[in-house]
């Protein structure tokens, strides 16, 4: 690893971290400050642009780990090459490309760990239904929320609560009154549930979603 960059940078960044820790810096300035390696420079960087990068990966990946993780190398990569760095161009590009490469590269290992796959199809929401107007995308979207609908009643809510409206395990367990290993249990076998009636359409929606990215480039 280069230096310690990284331990400048927290796993998650919130939104209002981002707006309200931002200087009125110009951004060719910053670049020249990052290519002489200015730590507080790439830090005013990382927080300018990186929720729109998460939110780019986000529409590929779907896991926020997985996103988190991946911006967190194309930054990386940045720090890394950062002499490299020309601030007279177009730097915006330059960083997109960089996280769009790594995102091709997470999907294309993807396609050899099924665990993975399972993670992303499962992450899928109805709003990821109208992406991309893609009848495939739909049909998917239509499956998970089949397998949803016949999970038992309180593992739906269980379910619903903690993947569709993030609630941790702990905030779960408060607002239905039941252990927090009941909700881990339930969470378990819904999953479990779900794989085995999707099977072996992951790989298919892998392919829908290269279909996307590619279509993006």
């Amino acid at each position: 690893m280069v230096d310690h960059a990284l331990s400048l940078y927290p796993p998650k960044v919130t939104y209002f971290a981002c707006m309200h820790s931002m200087k009125p810096y110009n951004e060719i300035d910053l670049l020249y400050r990052v290519r002489d390696h200015d730590k507080e420079a790439f830090d005013e960087i990382y927080k300018r642009y990186y929720l729109k990068l998460r939110m780019y990966v986000l529409r590929f990946v779907k896991v926020p780990q997985y996103a988190e993780d991946i911006v967190q190398d194309a930054f990386l990569k940045v720090w890394e090459i950062r002499e490299s760095i020309d601030p007279e161009k177009y730097f915006s590009g330059y960083l997109f490309t960089i996280t769009r490469n790594m995102v091709f590269k997470f999907l294309k290992n993807a396609a050899n760990n099924k665990d993975v796959l399972d993670e992303i199809m499962i992450s899928i929401t109805p709003y990821d239904t109208n992406e991309g107007n893609l009848m495939e995308w739909k049909e998917l979207g239509i499956e998970i929320q089949k397998a949803i609908q016949m999970l038992p009643p309180k593992r739906k809510e269980v379910f619903l609560l903690c993947k569709e409206e993030h609630f941790s395990y702990d905030e779960t367990s408060a607002k239905l009154g039941i252990s927090r290993n009941t909700i881990k249990e339930h969470m378990v076998l819904a999953m479990k549930s779900i794989k085995d009636h999707l099977k072996n359409r992951s790989l298919y929606l892998l392919q829908v979603i290269l279909a996307i990215f590619f279509a993006r480039l």
